[in-house]
């Protein structure tokens, strides 16, 4: 069986981001999705409004960890199909050294958060992650060990995906893939290194050319799935409109 993904940072509604606001964008989301309908999307900044909307556009889908009272970019939603899945549990936490309140590590810009989901299907199981880091390098680390600490309790095939704000191989990166004495099950990138997109950009600021200098920022791990039938990072347009400032990234798994 064959299970699709997609993460895209979507861009918070309620920034100021003139003629790439979202009134004049949410179409070209729209159209990305109706081109890509993944069984499983993985948003970060969404405001409750953008969440409400990708919840009209996908009938037949369902939204995990809508906050209504998360202030500006606060939410990652994982949106999945529910005529193929059920959502068995969930578990929403902060990236902090207290992530079962709302809080951030001191060297924080704001608190982040990752929304965890278990998900079934014809008596077999997968949990999906969805996160989104701060910059500060000593804060990812930290984030990305406290994430795997998380999902060091299921034993079922894993996906992570998410806007990491740090490259390939970096500090953190190697923290989700690296096994060792704290982790003898590490996550795997649908990308690995001989990819000619394992280093290429995914942010590009509405313009459509991402900016070398960050990398690819937003990545799909996965655990336990038998291959990587596709890999990509989509860099369309619709009607010359990008529908965010990151590109979406997605990957097709074999289970």
């Amino acid at each position: 069986m064959r299970v699709s993904f997609l993460t895209l940072n979507l861009r918070f509604g309620l920034a100021n981001d003139g003629e790439n606001s979202w009134e004049n964008r949410k179409a070209a989301v729209e159209s990305l999705l109706d081109a890509h309908r993944p069984d499983f999307l993985a948003v970060q900044e969404a405001n409750v409004f953008q969440a409400g909307f990708l919840a009209e556009v996908l009938p037949g889908y369902l939204v995990t960890g809508v906050r209504p009272d998360a202030p500006r970019f606060w939410q990652n939603n994982v949106i999945y199909s529910a005529s193929g899945w059920n959502l068995s549990s969930f578990l929403h936490f902060y990236l902090s050294a207290t992530p079962e309140i709302p809080s951030r590590f001191a060297e924080s810009r704001w608190p982040r958060q990752c929304t965890i989901g278990c998900y079934e299907r014809d008596g077999r199981e997968m949990v999906i992650g969805d996160t989104h880091f701060d910059f500060a390098e000593c804060v990812q680390t930290r984030s990305a060990g406290l994430i795997m600490d998380k999902l060091s309790g299921y034993s079922c095939p894993t996906v992570l995906m998410g806007d990491f704000n740090a490259r390939p191989l970096s500090p953190c990166y190697r923290v989700f893939t690296a096994s060792g004495e704290k982790c003898d099950r590490p996550l795997t990138d649908v990308f690995d290194q001989s990819d000619p997109d394992f280093n290429s950009g995914t942010h590009h600021g509405f313009t459509g050319s991402a900016d070398p200098d960050k990398g690819r920022i937003d990545w799909i791990f996965q655990r336990g799935f038998s291959g990587v039938a596709e890999k990509a990072i989509i860099r369309d347009s619709f009607e010359g409109r990008y529908p965010s400032d990151h590109f979406p990234v997605k990957a097709v798994l074999e289970i």
